[in-house]
């Protein structure tokens, strides 16, 4: 996944020599158990992969747009990797991901960004965790305060802008989480 990244940005180099627009994408990284088969007949043959942790990535992959973010994995991956201090990750939310029971921890992995967003992202990764934490606390006045300066420091962060969007409408009341996790809606 960061090789692809990497790739990416020197593509987009090229297309800003062209003058053309950059392209985006989003990935997403789950680990599990999966059943892996073919579906089809004589005329059209599909290999594919059934198992929660394949529905559970593509939801994760579409969060790529909500947080604004490179790469995302979720704990399961996270607690299967031999040393997570390698890599630049921050927590970026605690989800319940559309037609799922259980929330589950979301990791933004900054390793893949372009280095200045990755440098930036990287300064502000304290306070962003400590805005988490204040929201995950109920404390959110600070949690509103702590966001809305980074929202000046880093313009560009969709983590950000999600958690003062949440924040915009509460008025001292908890925001409508599920069970431990922000519920999604989407898909």
């Amino acid at each position: 996944a960061l090789a692809m990244l990497r790739a990416l940005d020197t593509l987009n180099a090229e297309l800003a020599e062209d003058g053309q627009a950059p392209l985006r994408i989003g990935i997403g990284i789950n680990s599990g158990s999966l059943m892996l088969g073919t579906i089809g007949g004589r005329e059209r043959l599909s290999c594919t992969v059934i198992g929660d942790p394949a529905n559970t990535v593509s939801r994760t992959e579409g969060m790529t747009k909500l947080y604004g973010a490179g790469l995302l994995i979720i704990e399961a991956t996270h607690a299967r990797l031999a040393d997570p201090d390698q890599y630049w990750l921050r927590d970026v939310d605690c989800v319940q991901a559309k037609g799922k029971q259980q929330p589950m921890i979301v990791y933004e992995v900054l390793d893949g960004e372009p280095p200045s967003r990755r440098k930036a992202r990287t300064a502000a990764a304290p306070r962003f965790a400590e805005g988490v934490t204040q929201y995950r606390e109920g404390r959110f006045e600070a949690a509103r305060a702590t966001f809305a300066e980074l929202a000046a420091e880093l313009p560009d962060a969709g983590a950000v802008a999600l958690y003062l969007r949440r924040l915009a409408p509460l008025d001292g009341r908890p925001p409508g989480d599920g069970e431990g996790g922000t519920r999604l809606d989407q898909k």
